[in-house]
């Protein structure tokens, strides 16, 4: 006679962890997210945003001179141009919660690079990535750094899967939001190399 099969084998119950984990993480981020936003419902800027608003929004008039002020090529301010025309937005909240949008992204994008990496850290790895003290702060503000973040996470994910070719399109892409990414292309053409 043989014994019963157990309702769970050992494989099940590593994968029910692992779900309720993620599940517990998607909760976590939305609930911080959501607690985030609810106190950046105003349109008035803070910091360099105002710089980075007018900017998107001279766009949105179809004036396309660059303000005096802005320190960045204007990759950014286009693909946030571009942004807003395909989903209507104007104002600042709006334009906040396209940022928010691309950290969204840049967190899936880090998560999916850590899973490649080493999938059994992954889910806290991505929760310390979103709570990083240096980077929460700007997945709700009109910065450059969010955008810029997930266009170097997106170049690393497809040089670990081997498509160089669509990896240095986004790192170059990167580059036209943040100059200071060109160290980033040094790293990922030397990481594609080594391997």
């Amino acid at each position: 006679m043989t014994s019963p099969q157990p309702l769970l084998t050992r494989r099940g119950m590593r994968y029910m962890k692992k779900k309720t984990t993620l599940i517990f993480l998607f909760i976590i981020i939305l609930g911080a997210s959501l607690f985030s936003f609810h106190f950046l419902k105003s349109d008035r800027t803070y910091g360099d945003e105002n710089i980075h608003s007018w900017q998107i929004q001279q766009f949105l008039k179809g004036d396309f001179k660059l303000h005096p002020n802005l320190t960045t090529l204007p990759g950014y301010h286009y693909l946030m141009y571009f942004s807003s025309k395909i989903f209507g937005i104007s104002s600042i909240y709006g334009m906040r919660y396209l940022t928010f949008i691309f950290g969204i992204l840049a967190l899936l994008f880090f998560y999916f690079t850590a899973k490649k990496i080493n999938p059994d850290s992954a889910n806290i790895k991505t929760l310390q990535f979103f709570f990083l003290p240096i980077l929460f702060q700007y997945f709700f503000l009109i910065y450059t750094d969010v955008a810029s973040l997930l266009f170097v996470l997106m170049a690393l994910f497809f040089a670990i899967k081997k498509h160089n070719v669509i990896s240095f399109i986004l790192i170059f892409a990167s580059i036209l939001i943040r100059q200071t990414n060109i160290i980033w292309l040094l790293f990922i053409f030397i990481a594609i190399f080594v391997r």
